[in-house]
């Protein structure tokens, strides 16, 4: 689903990001979501999923 006035801006960003690093991000943001169910702190898991975030 997707914002119809934005997609040809959606395309283009989708198109800069690529399918690994997109996989990347699915990843650490999940990695994040099961730590914060198991109850870690929330302040040091969002740090360690900025770090985690693949870089450009």
């Amino acid at each position: 689903m997707t914002n119809v006035d934005r997609h040809s801006a959606l395309r283009d960003h989708a198109r800069r990001f690529g399918v690994e690093r997109s996989a990347g991000v699915v990843a650490a943001l999940r990695s994040a979501t099961d730590r914060l169910k198991r109850n870690a702190n929330v302040r040091l898991t969002l740090e360690v999923l900025m770090l985690d975030l693949p870089h450009p």
